[in-house]
């Protein structure tokens, strides 16, 4: 099958330009024929380059695909009006950025959304009924958490994933509460201005004792099996379990499971419930439920659903 993977941007590593490379490398893995077309190349489209898949900015020079796996509706325009006829799979990300908007165009033959927050949002932007969007949730390449990688400084330490703005005064309260167990922090971004940048999180964050985080770095985190308690700057939905994955998986680990502030005092109730037991089960049910190849599985048979023809050819 021929792949098109449009994403508006591959400079860093934000939530769909993860999703971007491990869909790219893991489709032409399969066998199929990948292309990716982006606005704004660089630091992670090399991965996907020199995995030997086309990376290109013109839209005259894509090749005809089957299937178009859209993840930005305006930046997928140019793509949908040079090949009007091959259908797409819209994809959002985000409840509320602005690239993230959902509007109906007739190259769209199948809605889907990271979260539960996200269906609403297309449901509601494309005026379509919430059944008619397909929950996609984001899945990991389990493999990432395999390869070397320490954490920064020796003995027992927790990790932030420092991915949201105003990340200070978090970063102040849990250093304090670090400081009062014998418990350094060391913080890392993907993408905003960060202490430091980290190029594979998962296989970072598995050695540390606790992980702070939301989103996609706290699914990843918790693949490897690290203890994570889901919080950011928004809020504190509080330590992952096998029970609160059951509860948050479906929104993402994001802001809707963030019900409490960040204080003190909700902050370190959850450090105290932190267990590796309990982390390792939450690894188990990950890899059974959100691996890369299960994801990859799961869009081979949309791809095949809206366009049949194309995909027994």
């Amino acid at each position: 099958m021929r792949i098109l993977i449009t994403n508006i941007v591959l400079d860093a590593r934000t939530g769909t330009e993860i999703v971007t490379r491990d869909l790219a490398l893991g489709f032409a893995a399969r066998g199929h024929q990948v292309e990716v077309f982006t606005s704004l190349p660089g630091g992670i489209s090399e991965e996907i380059v020199a995995a030997g898949i086309p990376l290109l900015t013109d839209p005259a020079s894509l090749q005809r695909p089957d299937v178009i796996h859209a993840n930005h509706f305006e930046h997928a325009l140019p793509v949908f009006d040079r090949f009007p006829d091959v259908p797409a799979l819209a994809v959002c990300h985000d409840p509320v950025n602005l690239n993230a908007r959902s509007v109906r165009h007739p190259s769209i033959r199948r809605w889907s959304a990271v979260s539960e927050n996200c269906r609403k949002r297309v449901a509601r932007e494309a005026g379509l009924p919430l059944d008619e969007v397909t929950l996609l949730p984001n899945y990991i390449d389990l493999a990432l958490g395999e390869a070397p990688a320490q954490p920064f400084g020796p003995g027992k330490r927790w990790l932030y994933a420092a991915e949201k703005r105003d990340a200070r005064p978090l970063r102040k309260r849990l250093q304090f509460l670090g400081l009062c167990l014998s418990r350094p922090l060391d913080q890392v971004a993907l993408f905003s201005k960060p202490r430091r940048i980290v190029d594979n999180f998962p296989a970072l964050a598995r050695n540390y004792d606790l992980v702070f985080a939301s989103d996609r770095c706290a699914a990843e985190a918790a693949a490897t099996g690290a203890p994570v308690i889901v919080c950011d700057p928004r809020g504190l939905a509080g330590f992952l379990t096998p029970r609160t994955w059951r509860e948050w998986s479906d929104h993402n680990l994001g802001e809707i499971c963030m019900t409490r502030a960040n204080s003190l005092w909700n902050l370190a109730a959850e450090i105290r419930k932190a267990d590796k037991r309990q982390a390792e089960a939450v690894a188990r049910l990950i890899a059974a439920e959100r691996s890369l190849e299960a994801g990859l599985d799961r869009l081979e048979a949309i791809y095949r659903d809206i366009s049949p023809a194309r995909a027994a050819a």
